[in-house]
Parts: structure tokens; sequence; C-alpha cells
């Protein structure tokens, strides 16, 4: 076997191994979106999850194969072979080995400071009222707003299911209470009102017509007789003029009664067969407001209570409706979602590492980051940090997003820097030089790779759609944080202070050979 053979089969032992737990803790944050219930993210998932599992099997079988086959062009160089000195500490290197507690104290300080605006982070869906002031559609929307109210833009569109068992009158009946409960409610401006095409028809019939015509004739002759009687002296361009206020007045009264009983008694469009009907509720906020998700919320609650009293259902749908909908089955679903990747990634680092408390610190380190990330987003797009949002919620899906991409991330850099200081501890069994290889070694590894990431996100927070934008800024945030506070500082600082108890495994032998 020569040299490179022997380097080929070291590398893949010990980096093809790392390469192949970091692809996989990947592929399952991805994989783990599916949990959430919402094709749109599933599908984005497996996408991204197959292109990750082609990306480890060209890493551990073509570019191997590459190299052996290139081999008398990839000779190692001059400072490759001189790379053995030891390295001189760097003053973050030294602040580690020799005050590990006060990093870690300082290190969660500072996550903690950005992880505050959590606290009052509101999630909802995208709408045209947070798009830039100078987009056509946030000018629709503003002038619409400014004309007929901002609840004009989040109306609520309630669809009836009625009891087929009861009779018209009876479901007339219960449609009315339905309709004053609803419109009683708090932040409610009104509910549409709903032609009476029956009454329509009636007077648009030639019967109605000829009778109104006839009537309308009494009515001028009525007018002309009562003015002769006061003024019988009155001439004949008098007269023309009183006929022609009378027909005006007449005219003006049908249009009333027409226009009165063309509108249905109750605000609810039943269905030609009677089994349905259409409510439309007018908020009196916009869709961002938190009022216009309770007011759903009380219609939901209504709902069913009508449904056990009267079998009849309201069912709320509409773009803001369904926006809600989707913004409660996300946060509904994060919980579990993150507790499940979490707990496979625990167990697959745990036997990777072979150790309980360096998985235990991973995924508390993960924690701090995501919510630091999540709170600095919220400080911008929220709450109106920098002047560069119109402080709208925060987009329903970022936090799912960002704890499947920064998960992977951030399992593939503890990967690096733990599987380099588990090799140097398992070889020398001194925690301190492994902790001090590991930062040498791989830091600068995760640095690159965490800069270039931050790079590649940051650009999405120069556009202006306030998606993309939100969605950069978690994401370069949440590297930022991940890379340069928790595995460059609290796990390497952890396992200083942890010392061999961070090895203790049960089938593990390396951990009584040495000691500290």
């Amino acid at each position: 076997m020569t040299p490179a053979d022997e380097a080929m089969g070291v590398t893949l032992a010990s980096a093809g191994s790392s390469v192949l737990f970091a692809g996989i803790t990947v592929i399952i944050a991805l994989v783990g979106l599916s949990l959430v219930g919402i094709d749109f993210l599933t599908q984005m998932g497996i996408a991204a999850a197959v292109g990750v599992i082609f990306a480890v099997l060209s890493a551990v079988t073509l570019l191997p194969a590459l190299i052996s086959l290139l081999r008398k062009f990839v000779k190692p160089s001059d400072k490759v072979v001189k790379a053995t000195k030891v390295k001189k500490d760097g003053v973050i290197t030294k602040s580690i080995i020799n005050h590990p507690i006060i990093m870690v104290v300082i290190s969660v300080i500072v996550l903690g400071a950005f992880m505050l605006p959590v606290t009052h982070m509101r999630l909802g869906m995208p709408f045209d009222g947070a798009l830039p002031k100078d987009s056509t559609q946030r000018q629709a929307y503003d002038m619409t707003a400014d004309k007929f109210g901002d609840g004009y833009n989040a109306t609520l569109v309630g669809v009836v299911k009625l009891d087929t068992s009861n009779s018209d009158a009876q479901n007339k009946q219960i449609l009315t209470k339905a309709t004053n409960h609803i419109a009683k409610m708090d932040n409610v401006k009104m509910l549409a009102p709903v032609v009476d095409e029956e009454a329509v028809a009636k007077y648009k019939s030639p019967a109605m017509q000829e009778k109104i015509k006839a009537d309308g004739q009494k009515y001028v002759q009525a007018k002309v007789m009562d003015f002769m009687k006061s003024k019988p002296t009155a001439g004949q361009a008098e007269q023309q003029q009183i006929i022609q206020k009378a027909t005006q007045e007449y005219q003006a009264k049908i249009k009333q009664e027409a226009q009165k009983a063309a509108l249905s008694g109750i605000p609810a469009q039943i269905s030609k067969n009677k089994k349905y009907a259409l409510v439309i509720v007018m908020p009196k906020t916009n869709t961002a407001s938190a009022k216009t998700e309770t007011l759903a919320q009380k219609i939901n609650s209504y709902s069913d209570s009508l449904q056990k009293s009267d079998n009849t259902k309201i069912t709320l749908t509409g773009n803001n409706a369904v926006n809600i909908d989707i913004s409660e089955k996300l946060n509904n679903a994060i919980p579990m979602f993150t507790g499940i990747v979490m707990a496979l990634a625990f167990v697959l680092l745990m036997f990777m590492f072979k150790s309980f408390i360096i998985p235990l610190m991973a995924i508390v380190g993960f924690g701090l980051s995501l919510f630091a990330s999540l709170g600095l987003t919220t400080m911008i797009m929220q709450d109106g940090l920098f002047n560069i949002s119109e402080k709208a919620p925060i987009l329903a899906f970022l936090p799912v997003i960002v704890i499947g991409i920064i998960f992977g991330l951030a399992m593939d850099y503890e990967v690096f820097m733990v599987s380099r200081i588990r090799e140097v501890y398992i070889t020398t069994g001194d925690n301190k030089r492994a902790v001090k290889a590991g930062l040498q070694e791989s830091g600068p590894v995760i640095i690159t790779a965490a800069l270039i990431m931050i790079a590649v996100f940051g650009s999405f927070a120069l556009v202006q759609d306030p998606t993309i934008k939100a969605i950069g800024i978690s994401l370069a945030s949440g590297i930022l944080f991940d890379a340069f506070f928790v595995r460059l500082i609290i796990i390497p600082a952890t396992i200083k202070i942890f010392g061999k108890a961070n090895w203790y495994f049960p089938g593990a032998n390396y951990h009584n050979k040495f000691k500290d």
C-alpha cells in the first residue's frame, strides 16, 4: 500500500465518517419539514434532502476516486509537511482554554440579549400592506384602506352549512340569530349586505312595471290637483314645473323602496339548493392586526356552539382566514417538529461521539442561536429597527425554515469541531490539548464555511420584498450566532469545563486510559 492509499484510507475513516454523520443530520432536519403537514414545505424539504444525499455520496465516493485517479497531480505541499509545528494560540483560544466559564457566560449573555424580543414575536402570512410603499400592490392596498377602511382588505368569508332537515323558515331564523351574533362581536365593522334576488326580479317584472307606472301617474295627478286648488290662476309653465317636480319625487321614492326591498333582511346569501349560505364579515382592523385573528377565532368558537345547538356550522375561508389557519397550524407544529428533529440528532450525535454531555450541549447551543436569530429578526422586521421594514408580523413559516436550515448547518459545524477534539483526545488523553487542536484546526474551516453562508443569506436582506428580507436576516444571523458564539466558543469551552466526563459512554473504554 502506497502512502497515498494509506492517507486516503485514514481520511475516509475519519473525515469520511464526519461527512456522513453531518449529512445525515442535515437530511433529518430537512425531511423533518414534512412533519409540519404543509405541502410546499414538505416538497421543499424532500427536494433539498435529495440534494444533500447526492452531495454526501459524491464526497465519500466520487471525490476520493478522482483523487486516486489523478494522484500524480496531487502532491503534498512543503507547507503541509511543515505544519506539524504547534500553532501559536490566538486570543480567543487562550481565553477559552484559560477562562472557559467566563467565555460561556459572556456568550450566553450576548445570545440572551438578542433572545428577549422573541417574547412578543407575532407570526403571520405575507400581505400587501407590508410591501414597499412604491409598489403598486401596496399603493392599491393603502388606497382601498383609506377609502373603505382597514378591514376591507381583511374580510372573512363564512360558509354556513345549514341543517337540511329544517324548513326554510327555520334555517332563516337560525341565520338571523347567527348573523346578529357575529355582527355584535368586537372588531366587526359590518356584515356585507346581500341582494334579495326574488325582490329584484319582482320589481323588474312587466306587471310590477305597469303598476309602478300607473301609481306614478296617480301620484303626479294628485300633486297637480293639490297645487291647482291652492293656486287656481297658475299658468301652464307652473303646472309643468309641478309635474316635473312630482315625477322626480315619485322616481326617488320608488328607487329608495326598490333598494330597500332589494337588500335581504339577512346579510347572508342562501344557495339555490338551500343547503348553504354565505356570510362576508368585514373587521375594523387589517390583516396584520391581532384583533382580526382574535375575531376569526371567536367566529370559529361560535361555530362550534352553533353546531351543537342548531346543527349549523360556519367555516371561515378566503385569503385572510386561510392565512390565519396556516399560521395557527405552523405554531402548533413547530414544537413537535423541533422536538423530533432534536431528539433524532441527539441520538445520532450520542453514538457518533460516544458521549452524553456533548450532544446535550450541541442541542442547548442550537436553541440559544435559534432564539437569538428570531429575536434579532423580530427587532428588525416587526419592531422596525433600522426602519427597513413596515413593522409587520414575522412570516409564519419562517421559524420552521430557520429551524431546518440552521439546525443542519449547526450540526455540521458541531461535527467539524468535536470530531477533531475527540480524535486528539483519544490519541493523547489530554483534554486541554484536544480542545486547543479543535479550535486551531477546525476553527478556520467553520469560520470560512460560516462566512460564506452569511454572505449568501445576507444578500437576501438587500431585496425589497419583506418575505425574502426576513428569511435572509434570520438565516444569516442564525449562522452568525451559532458558528461564532456556540460552535467556536460555548462548545469547546464546555468540553474544557467537563473534561473527562465528556467522553463517558457505556462500552467506550478510552475514558479510563487517561487522567485530566
